[in-house]
């Protein structure tokens, strides 16, 4: 009867192992901050340009404390966006979320840090059809880190670049 019970329960701890797999957030290094050569308010329009150029709302911005956060849009299938976000093999991810916080600190009145905080959550299910769909986190493959930094840099050459004077 022990054994009976013992195999029992072996074979439901095992079925369930599939069921309950987590998936390990995939690391990638990448630039996620630079320091600009310009005035905090400089950086600090090139910034809230940075965070509206793509049409998403932002949701705080607290210039005394260096945060701007918004949330980006994309669509609701991740795989066409795999360059975004470090998506583990065999699994299909749909309903992105991704949060985005930058951050400026004035290291001297000419000198201006920002770092790029993303976080991508999606439902992601697959690994053969073996494991339910749940909610990940994961990771950035550092690519709107870089676009975020790029367009703070474009912006504040923009703004600096003489005006035409016709």
């Amino acid at each position: 009867m022990k054994v009976k019970r013992l195999v029992c329960l072996l074979v439901l701890v095992l079925s369930m192992n599939g069921c309950v797999t987590v998936t390990p957030l995939i690391h990638k290094e990448f630039e996620s901050s630079r320091t600009f050569q310009s005035t905090y308010n400089e950086v600090w329009q090139a910034a809230v340009k940075s965070a509206t150029s793509t049409g998403d709302a932002i949701l705080a911005a607290e210039k005394e404390g260096g945060l701007i956060s918004f949330d980006r849009r994309v669509s609701l299938n991740i795989r066409p966006k795999a360059d975004l976000a470090l998506i583990p093999k065999n699994r299909y991810c749909w309903n992105p979320h991704i949060s985005v916080n930058l951050i400026l600190k004035e290291l001297n009145p000419e000198k201006v840090s920002v770092s790029v905080k993303v976080r991508i959550t999606a439902t992601c299910g697959g690994n053969l059809g073996f494991t339910f769909p749940a909610l990940a986190d994961l990771g950035s493959s550092g690519e709107l880190e870089k676009e975020y930094l790029d367009k703070i840099q474009d912006f504040l050459i923009g703004d600096k670049s003489p005006k035409d004077s016709k």
